[in-house]
């Protein structure tokens, strides 16, 4: 079916993006010439709404709170935030790593590369870090990064895309969303069911992908992602594909057909959004697409 290989594009359009890039442009990662950050505005206003918050608590040092183990937990880029699990999915290991010493040196560890640098406080709730060293890093680089929330967030660019890493101590960022799919509902009004809906999401081996219908649309060249549900049993699959849809006792249902066959899979409720559940077409790999009206 189109919906699942789009998403599965998506996760992985959106994992070259998000995390090649953070690791300070390491040609074994990205390949790509590192830039300088363009995203220093959505720093300085992660700075400014936390600076209140945090300065009591880090009074003496208030650059205290950036020294540790940090683990990369989320990215967020082109209006799209992806969190969760990465070791799962990408089987890291130590990579996704971020190391800063209190004596202003610290480390990154990604992609099988580890790259060394230096760090200088730029405010209560941010610091400068550059890399140093043999790190195949073509030029200095100079990366600005901003506490919020207990988390570190990175502002990179690389090949023309910026993006912001976002680090835990624990690597799971609270304040991203996250799809239950174990808490989804079975569908049994038809009235629930009817109309369009657009792709907002979606949840892969514990990755949640997310972000407004128009910017997941736009990672995708602009491809129509809806699904139409119309009386009658026809489901319209973006504007070039049609299934069919039922309901019983047990829920409603999707039927549609691609080039490894047909498949049938569930159709759920999750919150007010609608869940296409093809974890059973995965062989059992989570996998779900999530939309709304």
């Amino acid at each position: 079916m189109e919906v699942r290989d789009l998403g599965k594009k998506l996760v992985a359009l959106v994992a070259a993006i998000c995390l090649a890039v953070a690791c300070f442009g390491l040609a074994a990662c990205g390949g790509g010439t590192p830039a300088s950050s363009s995203s220093a505005s959505a720093s300085a206003s992660a700075s400014e709404s936390s600076s209140n918050a945090s300065s009591s608590s880090f009074a003496a040092n208030p650059a205290d709170k950036f020294v540790g183990s940090w683990t990369f937990a989320a990215a967020e880029s082109q209006g799209v935030t992806m969190s969760g699990n990465f070791g799962a999915l990408f089987d890291m290991g130590d990579s996704g790593m971020l190391t800063i010493k209190t004596d202003g040196s610290g480390t990154m560890n990604f992609g099988g590369e580890t790259a060394e640098f230096s760090w200088a406080e730029s405010g209560s709730d941010a610091i400068d870090v550059t890399v140093i060293g043999d790190t195949k890093i073509t030029i200095a680089q100079t990366t600005p990064i901003t506490y919020k929330d207990d988390a570190l967030f990175m502002d990179i660019e690389q090949d023309g895309q910026a993006a912001i890493a976002i680090f835990t101590k624990d690597g799971v960022y609270a304040g991203a969303k996250d799809f239950a799919l174990s808490d989804a509902k079975p569908i049994s009004s038809e009235a629930n069911l009817l109309g369009t809906w657009k792709l907002v999401g979606m949840k892969m081996m514990g990755i949640a992908v997310y972000g407004t219908s128009d910017s997941l649309s736009s990672m995708n060249g602009g491809v129509d992602q809806s699904l139409t549900f119309e009386a009658g049993g026809v489901v319209k699959i973006g504007d070039t594909m049609q299934g069919t849809w039922a309901m019983d006792a047990n829920g409603a249902t999707i039927t549609s057909e691609d080039i490894t066959g047909v498949h049938t899979y569930p159709v759920l409720m999750l919150d007010g959004m609608l869940v296409a559940d093809m974890t059973e077409i995965m062989q059992g790999q989570e996998f779900a697409t999530i939309y709304e009206k």
